[in-house]
């Protein structure tokens, strides 16, 4: 993705505007500020683009060829399932303010640059959707802290560059130095399968297990640790039943149809990887 051909692309009005976001200054514009019966407004993206609004192309794993290569080899590589975006922010302006993402973000510095203020994890090792942070978002008192204190890291990539953030690194991202080159990145986000993945996968296959069927007792018929413990016997059970060989391959096989991503066709242990220092937990 070049430059060039995403200016192509917003000039002939060819986006797919189901695969686009507009966003500034941390908040997503409306649709109808850019789409109108299904499709987009002649001139309006780059009318937008002009106002330092940024401009987010979705999915390029499923539409641009070269990209959706890549990631299926990135996949293959870290057993990890990977998606790709990319951001044309004019210089001097914001798109997402501070937020973390739920899994491992990739920044790969197209063209322009962009500065990434970091800050240390307030959620260890979050997942979507329960931990994402368009779900939990910051309270007032962690809002204020990141207001009020220097990043753990600030990095400005140049074209070439690529920066790697851990699941759960707050990242706060903006493009300096106003009426130099916009900048372009494109985004990888690599979404960690985690032991709570593999768990609920795998719970997922006790519901042919008619034991798991049962109705319990009228509400109050049987104290509540009682049956926590019948529960319990009853996994341990089941798990110690699990041909497990059987169950790896099931799992390999797995997918997440929903979330759209790029799957990896083998697993292997990823090694070498650069590490962030450990998460830091801020008040509530």
């Amino acid at each position: 993705m070049s430059v060039e051909e995403l200016n192509l692309l917003i000039d002939t009005d060819c986006l797919n505007p189901r695969l686009i976001a507009l966003i500034k200054d941390g908040q997503i514009l409306k649709s109808q500020a850019y789409i109108q019966n299904n499709h987009l407004i002649p001139g309006a993206i780059r009318r937008h683009l002009g106002e330092g609004v940024t401009l987010s192309v979705r999915a390029l794993h499923e539409t641009n060829p070269a990209i959706a290569a890549f990631c299926r080899q990135l996949a293959d590589e870290l057993g990890h399932p990977t998606q790709a975006n990319c951001y044309l922010t004019p210089s001097g302006h914001q798109g997402f303010a501070h937020h973390w993402d739920p899994h491992i973000t990739v920044i790969i510095q197209i063209s322009g640059k962009k500065t990434w203020d970091l800050y240390a994890p307030m959620i260890p090792d979050p997942v979507y959707p329960q931990l994402a942070w368009t779900t939990v978002g910051f309270t007032d008192t962690q809002r204020q802290y990141l207001e009020s204190h220097d990043p753990d890291y600030s990095i400005t990539l140049l074209p070439g560059d690529v920066l790697w953030i851990p699941r759960g690194w707050i990242h706060n991202p903006y493009a300096p130095e106003a009426g130099a080159e916009p900048s372009l990145h494109l985004t990888i986000g690599i979404v960690q399968r985690t032991f709570h993945w593999v768990a609920t996968r795998l719970l997922e296959e006790a519901i042919h297990d008619p034991r798991f069927r049962r109705a319990l007792p009228p509400c109050g018929a049987i104290p509540a640790p009682e049956k926590l413990g019948e529960t319990w016997e009853l996994l341990a059970s089941w798990f110690g039943s699990l041909d497990l060989t059987q169950a790896a391959a099931d799992l390999d096989a797995a997918t997440d149809p929903d979330l759209g991503l790029a799957l990896p066709a083998a697993r292997s242990a990823p090694s070498g990887l650069v590490t962030f220092p450990a998460a830091t937990s801020l008040g509530d």
